[in-house]
C-alpha cells in the first residue's frame, strides 16, 4: 500500500538525489510511532523532518536550522518545503 509518505520520497529523490530519507527507527515496532522521517546531506549538520502518524498528509515539518514548525497539508507543500530547506544550504 502507498502512502502520501512514499510519493514525497520518491519525488524528493529525483529532485535532490543528494538528500538522505531515514525514517525514525522505533524500539517497540508496531507500539511505537515511527511516523517520522529525517531529511539529511552529507556534511551539514542541520536537517527537516516530517512527521504523520498515519503517513500521510498533513505532515508536520520540522527543522533544525530554525527551530521553525510548520504544516504541510498536501503533499506537493511537503515536497517544496523540503526542497526549499536544502535550496538555502
Amino acid at each position: 500500500m502507498h502512502h502520501d509518505i512514499d510519493i514525497i520520497k520518491e519525488r524528493i529523490r529525483v529532485l535532490l538525489p543528494d538528500v538522505k530519507i531515514e525514517q525514525l527507527k522505533v524500539v517497540h515496532p508496531g507500539a511505537d510511532d515511527d511516523g517520522l522521517w529525517f531529511f539529511r546531506r552529507d556534511g551539514k549538520k542541520e536537517h527537516l523532518q516530517l512527521e504523520s502518524s498515519t503517513y500521510d498528509v498533513p505532515f508536520i515539518v520540522e527543522t533544525t536550522a530554525s527551530g521553525d514548525c510548520s504544516t504541510a497539508p498536501t503533499i506537493e507543500e511537503a515536497v517544496e518545503a523540503v526542497r526549499r530547506f536544502f535550496s538555502k544550504s
